[in-house]
């Protein structure tokens, strides 16, 4: 019989728990106890016994269940309180120390028992759990559910224990390959369970029968196992439990037949394994128990071995041709052969419908996909168990006889590409070598991930293909190249045709066919991480076309999506007030996105680490131009998709220039000036809103500047367009006041306002027009005239000029209020007189005279017949502190006295009066330093100032005014002019 386990026991300990044994007999004269199971209420024995047997009619076999308690002193049950869990361990705790304190000793509980009469055990035996009874029978006065025991056992007829071990492997072996072939068991799959229920009752039955123990049990599997494992291999999951069990006792209790039997069979159980092994890259493919078969194969086999190299003593003449090193040579042999195999089989299934490259991507990726899974499943197991390398076997058979078949396809197909013309904008390859570069470049990827999986063997000394493959494509990748640009501006063109310029969603501004350009860059990028290139230069030459392609494809998506702008754009404004449109700014959101995606490049293809290589190589002058090179690729990319945004951009501005100047017009010209202002606000408001909520912050930032500036040149072209019409001072105050108000719509900030007001040209030229132009006739002549007085002090004082010059002296004497003026002389006068000579005097008056009004003009004496007059007169004015603050000039004209006619002008001095020192009437005008004026006149040239007088045709001041400073005018190409640059 077989005491296996127990389950649902009761508790007999303080702890709740009990120590459980059992004592089994059919006479009290012969008692077996098995071993005690500590601390538990669920315990497991699997222990044997056997009993003789004289009357199966009357006896009974008893099964007592106990729990062990250890002899304890009282003092010892005392320090057991720590123990207690629960208050029924309390219970127990004091009733063993009353109980050993009076009867001086504990005995052990009574759990249950089972008694079982010897005539009730079926032929078959017993196979099956038993419940406990109490002494007094079952439920032991009511208390039920005491546990039970699952027992088995059987009564049958010792035989001689060599007899029944003979016949239990015979039995054994018939059993096995009957049920291998009535259940049609395949290969490898069978566990050791019989599915014919009553396999298992006869092996029981003869097991007892003959008194067989466990481990003869075991030594009889073996041997039957491993004979049978030769023509129906079974699952090598039951060799090692059955090796582990019996290599005890094949070294000390093993007969010689047995011993000689076992290592017969073990050899041709290693013959078995090692086929197993030589086929194992078929049942990669046809066994998903692969790595659980392999693992127990090895396993089993590195026993072997261990037992091999360890036992103490051996005897060959019954030990075969078993050795170690014949084991591990036997499954090194089965691995190389399975891979040549394998290879041979993969070479042969060539299509001849297909190319020699397309053959090659196939055997290559045959071969990758055995490695891997022989590395993922299987090489840790043969490396931990046996010691045998499989994956660096394998892989050195192929990469032999792969390069024996590559090489010399690869080196003939790329020395016959020829450069492909990919000029075609249809996306129709124009070259048959199209398809054979991309297969190429697959065929490249499938050796290169063959090569990369080298990273795993333990040496990669002398292996064919790693570290050499890549010269063998060289030739090729400039193709590759070409190709992987032509479909990406493929891609680029059909994205931008199909785009509708909406977004792709509410979450971002731009379009699908920034998305698709983006994702054409990131596949770029994956094609240069696939191609993986090893030599430093060669990888800077790629790179650098990359990029440089790259460049192109993104200055190309730039001016496809303007074109299509400007397409669209046509349409919907066509003969419109221009407006923004949401596709527009859809389209500077796709450029600003795709040209943003340049950034990232060079850091995604890893450029930093080759041109550090190559400084290392090379050295660092070399390097830092290779880096220079690219950065100027980069920048000019940058550079160029900038401006394809500013072209969108300004043509934006262009469109909404004449909008912005009608609208400037309707207001400058309104008699409601506000409702015409609110009108153009209204369109710059509705344009920004729209770009900012459109456009990305940089993108608004660059049309605002735009939409600034053609505002600002729409009001510009309004002021001389107006200024040419010869437009009232009071219609450009009104442009004025529209200025101002665009500043305060644009840059509300002040300190933003006057900084555009200093630094933008169009506004500085036009606050100054409209400051000339909006002036009033009397302000204008008195701009005219300090124009002429900036001329004149813009010229060398220190000489004469052409008109020759004037000397005086003058100071304004607070105490009288008075300015006193001295001229002393004039030199180098121009001849007005047909003897050469001149007339000369001066005429001084205060100017402008609408300010000045009151103030005389006085003139000195005639000087005859001279260039060089000596006046030395002096001349006093009266006038305020006031009047002397108001911004006049003293003028000084120069004529030639005539006697018949008009005087001859001969030139002129302005000098403002807030140059002139402030003294008293006590200072002497001869303390005073002298001034050297150069004389001028005005000229064709004019100034602005003068040209807008001379526009106010309705106005008799400003006409009668021009009218005298045009009969001072000396044409320019007229003797010997002074051009009198009085333009302002």
């Amino acid at each position: 019989m077989e005491v296996v386990e127990a389950k649902g026991l009761h508790g007999k300990d303080v702890n709740g728990l009990s120590d459980p044994f059992c004592t089994i007999y059919i006479s009290q004269k012969n008692k077996h106890n098995t071993s005690m199971k500590p601390e538990t209420l669920t315990p497991v024995w699997r222990e044997y016994f056997s009993f003789p047997v004289t009357n199966t009619q009357e006896e009974t076999l008893v099964v007592e269940v106990w729990d062990y308690d250890p002899e304890e002193t009282v003092s010892d049950k005392m320090k057991r309180f720590g123990e207690v869990k629960s208050t029924k361990g309390l219970r127990v705790l004091m009733k063993e120390i009353t109980l050993t304190a009076t009867a001086g000793k504990q005995q052990h509980d009574f759990l249950g028992w089972i008694k079982i009469p010897l005539k009730q055990i079926p032929p078959i035996g017993y196979d099956k759990w038993f419940a406990l009874e109490g002494k007094n029978g079952k439920g032991n006065g009511g208390k039920k559910n005491r546990g039970e025991v699952l027992l088995r056992m059987a009564v049958g007829t010792e035989k001689e224990k060599k007899v029944a071990t003979q016949e239990y492997r015979h039995v054994l072996h018939l059993l096995l390959v009957h049920d291998l072939d009535e259940e049609n068991i395949p290969p490898y799959q069978w566990n050791g369970e019989f599915k014919n229920k009553y396999s298992g009752y006869i092996l029981r039955q003869l097991q007892w029968q003959g008194g067989l123990t466990p481990l003869d049990l075991d030594m009889s599997k073996w041997l039957v196992y491993t004979r049978v494992q030769c023509d129906h291999p079974l699952h090598a999951k039951l060799y090692p439990a059955l090796f582990e069990s019996i290599v005890g006792y094949l070294d000390t209790q093993a007969t010689d037949d047995e011993i000689r039997k076992f290592w017969f069979l073990s050899e041709k159980l290693i013959e078995s394994f090692a086929n197993f092994v030589r086929n194992i890259h078929q049942s990669f493919l046809n066994n998903s128990d692969i790595s659980s078969q392999v693992y127990h194969m090895l396993k089993t086999l590195g026993l072997l071995k261990d037992h091999l190299n360890t036992r103490k003593k051996s005897n060959p003449e019954l030990e075969s041709n078993v050795t170690a090193d014949m084991i591990i040579e036997k499954i090194t042999s089965a691995v190389t052969k399975g891979a040549s195999e394998l290879f041979l089989n993969v070479t042969q299934i060539e299509n001849a419908e297909e190319s020699a490259v397309e053959n090659m991507i196939k055997i290559g990726q045959l071969l990758i996909a055995d490695l891997r899974k022989g590395h993922e499943v299987v090489n840790a197991c043969f490396k931990e168990l046996l010691g045998v390398e499989y994956f660096d076997i394998t892989y050195r058979v192929y990469d032999e006889k792969y390069c024996v078949i590559l090489e010399p396809v690869v080196t003939y197909v790329c020395s016959n590409l020829r450069r492909l013309d990919l000029r075609d904008e249809d996306g129709i390859p124009q070259d048959q070598d199209m398809s054979m570069g991309t297969s190429l470049f697959e065929l490249y990827l499938a050796v290169r991930q063959f090569s990369d999986l080298s990273e795993h063997l333990t040496s990669k000394a002398e292996l064919h293909i790693s570290g050499m493959f890549h010269n063998w494509f060289y030739a090729s990748v400039a193709q590759w190249l070409d190709i992987a640009f032509f479909k990406a501006m493929n891609r680029i063109r059909k994205a931008v045709q199909i785009d509708n310029l909406k977004p792709v969603d509410q979450y971002v501004q731009r379009s699908s066919s920034a998305v698709d350009t983006a994702n054409i860059f990131h596949q770029i990028q994956i094609f240069w991480n696939q191609l993986s290139w090893p030599d430093v230069e060669g990888s800077y030459t790629f790179i650098a076309k990359i990029m440089d392609d790259l460049c192109r494809c993104i200055i190309c998506y730039g001016e496809m999506m303007c074109r299509k702008v400007e397409e669209l754009e046509r349409k919907q404004q066509l003969g419109a007030k221009y407006e923004i449109s949401d596709e527009l700014c859809c389209a500077v959101n796709n450029i600003e996105y795709v040209g943003l995606g340049m950034k990232p490049i060079s850091a995604n293809l890893g450029t930093e680490a080759i041109l550090q290589g190559l400084a290392t190589l090379r050295d660092e002058r070399i390097g830092s131009q290779c880096r220079r090179t690219l950065e100027t690729v980069m920048e000019n990319a940058v550079e160029n998709i900038n401006n394809k945004i500013y072209e969108i951009l300004e043509q934006v501005g262009a469109k909404m220039e004449p909008v912005i100047y009608r609208l400037l017009l309707e207001g400058a010209e309104a008699t409601n000036q506000e409702a015409a202002v609110e009108k153009l606000m209204k369109y710059l408001d509705k344009s920004l809103i729209k770009i900012k909520n459109k456009t990305t912050p940089s993108g608004f930032d660059k049309l605002f500047a735009i939409i600034w500036e053609n505002a600002s040149i729409a009001l510009k072209e309004l002021v001389r367009t107006n200024i040419e019409k010869r437009r009232p001072p009071t219609f450009f105050k009104q442009i004025h006041t529209m200025l101002s108000i665009m500043l305060d719509f644009f840059y509300p900030i002040k300190a933003a306002a006057d900084k555009v007001m200093l630094e933008n040209e169009s506004i500085k030229e036009i606050l100054h027009l409209i400051e000339v132009h909006g002036a009033s006739t009397p302000e204008l002549i008195m701009k005219y005239q300090h124009a002429r007085y900036n001329h004149q002090s813009g010229l060398p004082q220190s000489k004469p000029g052409s008109y020759g010059m004037l000397t005086i002296r003058t100071h304004y004497c607070e105490d009288i209020q008075t300015l006193r003026i001295e001229i002393l002389n004039a030199r180098n006068l121009i001849a007005a007189d047909t003897n050469g000579l001149c007339d000369p005097f001066v005429k001084v008056h205060i100017v402008p005279d609408e300010l000045y009004s009151g103030t005389l003009k006085q003139k000195t004496k005639v000087k005859k017949k001279t260039l060089f007059p000596l006046f030395d007169e002096t001349f006093l004015i009266p006038l305020t502190p006031n009047e002397m603050s108001l911004g006049g000039l003293i003028r000084f004209g120069l004529k030639d006295h005539d006697l018949f006619g008009r005087n001859d002008f001969l030139g002129e001095v302005y000098f403002p009066l807030i140059s002139i020192p402030f003294t008293t009437s006590d200072t002497p005008l001869k303390d005073l330093p002298q001034r050297h004026f150069v004389l001028t006149k005005p000229t064709e040239g004019s100034s602005v100032p003068l040209h807008a007088l001379e526009n106010r045709v309705w106005d008799k001041m400003a006409n009668d005014y021009v009218k005298k400073e045009r009969a001072k005018i000396e044409p320019i190409n007229g003797g010997n002019s002074q051009p009198s640059g009085t333009t302002s």
